[in-house]
């Protein structure tokens, strides 16, 4: 639709739950190094969402569950609450898909994968 563009933000509660409490030695995982993490990687989806076009007039907001692997690779990615809207949704599992590359998990963390819940909106917006 002319003079549409697509307005994709996060809400600000990114849940990250790591596959390890821990860090590996044991001790509790570092909560300046985990919270830089969770800031970098909400960055980084929102970053990912804006590029994605809607093509539409509709708006709303699903809810996105990414499963990350240490190397930063998106193993999963499902929709955890819908939007009401299948093109909506479709435009959320479009931001983030398997096999795409967001940033890896820091060493300090001590685990070997994440799953990470993010709500993501996506609004039509005239120029």
């Amino acid at each position: 639709m002319p003079g549409v563009r697509t307005c994709a933000s996060l809400a600000l509660g990114l849940i990250l739950a790591l596959g390890s409490a821990s860090a590996q030695d044991g001790r509790p995982a570092d909560p300046p190094v985990l919270s830089s993490y969770k800031l970098r990687l909400h960055q980084a989806i929102g970053d990912r969402a804006r590029r994605i076009r809607n093509r539409s007039t509709t708006d709303g907001t699903a809810t996105l569950k990414l499963v990350i692997a240490a190397s930063g690779e998106v193993t999963a990615s499902e929709i955890r609450a819908s939007s009401g809207s299948p093109y909506i949704d479709g435009l959320v599992l479009k931001a983030v898909p398997v096999g795409s590359k967001l940033l890896p998990i820091p060493d300090e963390l001590g685990s070997s994968t994440i799953a990470v819940v993010v709500p993501l909106r996506f609004t039509p917006r005239n120029r």
